[in-house]
This record gives structure tokens, sequence and C-alpha cells, in this order.
């Protein structure tokens, strides 16, 4: 009965089962390969967010120790002009920059711009700093 043509297509019923069974399995075969590709794809999205992650995660260390250099750097800088009995209040007042802060007076003259620009970044790394 394979032979026998469906109305008005001229199609075999044999050819016409081959047809659907064909069709079939290249439905299969597309949600295969879209199952495939959904699973690659979560994957990799899963993959960009721990790496993401990770980026987020050492660019943090890197800025706070960007900020701890700079805090370390002009408190070096400045430990010059502090005059030995304003050392012993250091630990009072925040460190050497604190100090100098405190006792701006201390400062020469011809220093007090410098200082003051580098008392500007100093603050600016620790409000960074402290805000990590």
């Amino acid at each position: 009965m394979s032979t026998q043509t469906s109305k008005g297509s001229g199609t075999s019923y044999g050819e016409a089962e081959e047809e659907a069974e064909e069709a079939a399995e290249e439905a299969a075969e597309e949600a295969d390969g879209k199952a495939f590709c959904d699973e690659e794809t979560s994957s990799s999205k899963a993959k960009q967010s721990d790496l993401t992650n990770k980026l987020d995660k050492y660019s943090v260390r890197v800025e706070k120790a960007a900020a701890e250099q700079a805090i370390s750097t002009t408190e070096n800088q400045f430990a010059s002009l502090l005059p030995a009995p304003l050392k012993l209040l250091t630990p009072c007042c925040g460190g050497t920059m604190g100090t100098l802060k405190t006792f701006e007076f201390v400062v020469p003259a011809d220093k007090k711009d410098e200082f003051q620009s580098g008392y500007e970044k100093y603050s600016s790394a620790k409000t960074e700093l402290a805000s990590m």
C-alpha cells in the first residue's frame, strides 16, 4: 500500500511517511543543537561573571595598594618638616601629616604650598582607602 498516492498531491503514502520521519529527525537534531548552544551560552555567561568578579576584586586590591602607597609616600616626603618635639604627638594626631596639619605653623613659608598640595593628596587617599 505504500505505492498509493494521497489525494491530489502526487506523493505516495510511503514517501509522505519518509518525509515526516526526516522532518522529525531534523527537528530533533535542531533541538539537540539548540540545547548544546544554550548549555554553552550558560556556561560562558557563568565563566564571564566569575572572571568579572575576579577582575573587580583585583582592581580593588590595586586601588587600595595605590592609596596606601600615596599615603606612605606623602608622610615620608613631609616627615623631615616635623620638629623633634612634635614627633611625640604623631600617634595622637594621626601620623606625620595629621600632626603637621594640626601644627601647620611649623611648616616653613617656602614649603606651605607644597604641603597644602601634599595634604590634599594625602586626604583624598585616606578618604578613598576608608571607602573601600
